[in-house]
């Protein structure tokens, strides 16, 4: 089988992490994979050898025109990337892409599976609206969740398949090797900068935690457009001992691999792959019980903590708790490994995958 992705780039972000682990584990399994990127960036998460790189910048420049120019200089850049190509499949990720390999490949009878990579609710009425009109006219739908199963009609229901993300292979590893550390001192989180991640909710639990704890520090990784105001927060409540904005890193494992406690406080998600990674190290974890995705990782708090979206203080106190109780959260740690491996390798998430496709050429 010959199968083509579709992403805007391959780094940055948690559906190109999955492009990248799904494509090297398909084409380990003897399937031909193309990954064909709007744009290249140098920090790219890495593939295969042997899995093709088709580059649509080759066909247009985002510097010439206007967003319609642009936008249909990219329809025929992917119709003719995909003519070139000739997948027995294409998957694109994210919602624009969806919308354009569509229109791109119309009368091509190359089955095109749209994908949804966050919470189905999240967007405007028209995107929304624009979005399900396509998603009914592709071939099927890929979800992560049940919980975005659920959200669309049943015309789109009776069409679509959930899989959910896999780990990352590194990730498992670390978590198999990790040595129980002795007490927790060192809280880590990993995502956007961005509203969505409400980094604001854990860092006013922090200045709680600080009160009980004052050598426990907080280390948030990533980028975008909220930095600036999570550093005046930071300065205002006097936390710049104890909680750090520490940027973007492209060494995830050793960030992991070093925190005693991982914490995601966001108001909604798709499927945390930052939860998904810290779990699969073996990291006790805490999470907001936000539509999509941790409940059915996390379970009834039986492999980690989930707290109320927006709740301060229930968010405070679940992190003191764990504190105070380290054999527990070590525990959790080890139940949340050994969930992730048996459910999530991507080995067996490749497979489900591929099972999916095969029912629908």
């Amino acid at each position: 089988m010959k199968i083509l992705f579709v992403s805007y780039r391959l780094s940055g972000g948690g559906a190109e992490r999955v492009i990248s682990v799904l494509s090297n584990q398909i084409e380990q399994m003897g399937h031909d994979v193309g990954v064909l990127l709007y744009k290249r960036t140098p920090d790219e998460y890495a593939l295969s050898g042997n899995v093709s790189v088709l580059e649509l910048e080759t066909f247009y420049s985002e510097a010439i025109g206007n967003p319609v120019s642009r936008k249909l200089g990219r329809i025929r850049g992917i119709r003719k990337l995909v003519s070139e190509y000739k997948p027995d499949v294409i998957i694109p990720f994210l919602d624009s892409m969806v919308i354009e390999t569509y229109h791109a490949t119309r009368g091509m009878n190359i089955p095109v599976i749209a994908t949804v990579r966050n919470n189905p609710e999240k967007s405007n009425r028209f995107d929304r609206g624009y979005r399900n009109y396509v998603l009914k006219r592709c071939s099927s739908v890929f979800l992560q969740t049940e919980d975005q199963r659920r959200y669309f009609s049943e015309r789109i229901r009776k069409n679509s398949f959930v899989v959910p993300n896999p780990v990352n292979e590194q990730m498992l590893n670390l978590g198999r090797t990790r040595v129980q550390h002795n007490g927790i001192k060192n809280i880590v989180t990993c995502g956007r900068l961005e509203k969505q991640k409400n980094h604001k909710l854990l860092i006013e639990a922090m200045v709680y935690v600080h009160n009980i704890y004052p050598d426990v520090r907080l280390s948030i990784y990533g980028e975008g457009t909220e930095k600036e105001n999570l550093q005046q927060m930071i300065q205002d409540n006097h936390a710049q001992e104890y909680v750090y904005l520490m940027g973007r890193t492209s060494q995830v494992d050793k960030v992991l691999n070093e925190a005693d406690l991982f914490v995601l406080s966001s108001d909604f998600e798709g499927m945390p792959n930052a939860l998904m990674e810290a779990m699969a190290c073996g990291i006790p974890c805490i999470s907001t019980d936000c539509p999509t995705g941790p409940r059915e990782l996390i379970g009834n708090n039986e492999r980690g903590g989930l707290v109320p979206v927006g709740d301060t203080e229930k968010m405070a106190g679940a992190i003191c708790e764990m504190i105070s109780n380290n054999n527990r959260a070590s525990e959790l740690g080890k139940v949340a490994h050994n969930y992730l491996e048996t459910f999530y390798a991507p080995q067996e998430i490749a497979r489900k995958l591929l099972e999916e496709i095969s029912k629908r050429r």
